[in-house]
């Protein structure tokens, strides 16, 4: 019977994993699988280098199992929706202040360009360009109010333009600021080809967003934000710290003692649970920084081995670290602090938002330099190391639907395609997106981001012979993409 029993077992075992290893197949994507291991390698050599332990990883890698078993169990056809878009004839006009009533009249009743010519002789109109126009209305909470972002553009890049309220159904859409009467105003303006509409995204990429918000948990968020930058000064700790000084320093003048070294730290551990001024300045210290966030990473190392993994962990989450400049590795370095106490707790919602906020550099900082971006890594090779479509979760982060959770994880064209050049499955990267691409089921805004997405992972491949390569193939096939890719790949010097 018990023999029966574990056969039993063993079979649903295997029949689980064959159904999430054929989890590529359900949602056309190839090399998604696990990344194979030269012969001559061990675990220890395969680790090396990475954010977390090898114990970690085996532990997150059963995480991932249940959550792949899991989104076999999800809707089976799940339906997303684009963005609503359409096409348009971007212009700038230059006009004097005083007209700018009279004008804003004529376009809302839809005047023509040669009828605008017409009424108006002296107008400047600049910057024509056919484009793609596609909006998003969400909730600002720093404006404290619902507010419509406009996206113009192709594949050379798209701007946006903020408004209160979605476009109307006129011809015209147009921006327009308090005007001097006395001076040339310049306004911003699109004339529509046809209303804007939202297309049915194929089921192959309704898959890939479905993954990933099964994998990365849209109710979860990772800085519970208690506390800030200048938050409340965590006085417990200050007169923790006092004590520990006195007895650990005392021959360093106070002036010059503005930190617990490693050797405080061992103190308090050994007179936590003898030294009752200590263990009772430790807690409230710790209580205070979990309700208000004014923790800091020497109060969380004193915790350590003290307080649970689960309670450091919501100590780091609770206070906010911002950058002070692009050089300022402090938000990086919390996160990854964040991510790697989520894998040793064994917390896989706040593991992998932390880890993909790494990924994304998804980060605060008072100023950001392009030159700082080298020297951050993206740890793609951690993902793929978990038995999962890596390459299906990250693409499932670029779309850009009207119908996910407000919530869903949104990745960063720069980082991702980066990514893609350090991994292991380069090659079933490329000829996805190129398929993407050429789709024509799918709509034209969600078409140039994966261009765009694309064109950062050429321009990010290690050797310039590479680089050259995919830009001038793109060059060569440039009459098999759609237009608006085409107006990408023309902008290639």
């Amino acid at each position: 019977m018990e023999f029966s029993c574990i056969l039993h077992l063993m079979l649903k075992s295997l029949l689980m994993r064959i159904l999430v290893l054929s989890l590529s197949l359900l949602i056309s994507l190839r090399g998604c699988g696990q990344q194979q291991v030269p012969k001559s390698a061990t675990k220890e050599d395969l680790y090396k280098g990475m954010l977390y332990s090898r114990e970690d990883m085996e532990q997150l890698k059963k995480t991932a199992d249940s959550l792949n078993l899991r989104f076999l169990q999800c809707v089976p056809n799940p339906v997303y929706y684009s963005l609503p878009q359409t096409q348009a004839t971007a212009m700038t006009f230059v006009i004097e202040g005083k007209k700018v009533p009279f004008l804003e009249a004529c376009l809302k009743q839809g005047i023509s360009i040669p009828q605008l010519r017409k009424e108006f002789p002296g107008i400047k109109i600049k910057d024509s360009s056919h484009v793609i126009l596609s909006y998003q209305t969400g909730y600002d909470e720093y404006e404290k109010k619902y507010i419509t972002t406009l996206y113009s553009g192709n594949g050379k890049g798209f701007s946006h333009t903020y408004f209160d309220q979605p476009p109307t159904t006129g011809s015209w859409i147009y921006d327009t600021e308090d005007t001097d009467k006395e001076k040339e105003y310049t306004i911003k303006a699109w004339l529509t080809d046809k209303p804007f509409a939202t297309v049915q995204l194929p089921a192959a990429y309704a898959r890939m967003i479905q993954y990933a918000d099964c994998m990365i948990d849209t109710t979860t968020v990772i800085m519970l934000n208690k506390g800030g930058v200048y938050g409340e000064e965590n006085k417990p700790f200050q007169a923790m710290e006092g004590i520990v000084y006195r007895k650990t320093n005392k021959n360093v003048d106070p002036q010059y003692y503005t930190y617990l070294n490693e050797n405080d730290i061992k103190y308090i551990h050994r007179e936590y649970y003898q030294n009752d001024s200590i263990k009772l300045l430790l807690d409230r210290a710790v209580k205070e920084a979990l309700e208000k966030g004014n923790g800091n990473g020497t109060l969380e190392k004193a915790a350590t081995g003290i307080y649970s993994l689960d309670t450091i962990l919501l100590m780091k989450r609770s206070r906010v670290v911002y950058g002070y400049c692009s050089q300022d590795d402090a938000p990086r370095m919390h996160a990854r602090d964040i991510a790697v106490l989520a894998s040793q707790a064994h917390q896989w919602p706040v593991f992998i938002r932390a880890h993909l906020d790494i990924m994304n550099d998804h980060f605060d900082r008072m100023s950001d330099g392009d030159y700082a971006e080298a020297g951050r890594k993206t740890y793609l090779r951690e993902l793929e190391l978990l038995d999962i479509p890596a390459q299906q979760l990250l693409l499932g982060t670029i779309f850009m639907t009207s119908n996910v959770p407000s919530s869903h994880y949104t990745g960063d064209l720069r980082r991702i395609g980066r990514a893609f050049t350090e991994s292991a499955y380069a090659a079933g990267f490329e000829k996805q997106i190129k398929s993407m691409m050429k789709d024509k089921n799918l709509d034209p805004f969600n078409k140039c981001l994966f261009f765009l997405l694309y064109i950062n992972y050429c321009y990010r491949l290690p050797l310039e012979s590479d680089r050259n390569a995919r830009i001038n193939d793109l060059k060569a096939t440039s009459a098999s993409y759609p237009e608006f890719i085409r107006a990408g790949i023309k902008a290639f010097k």
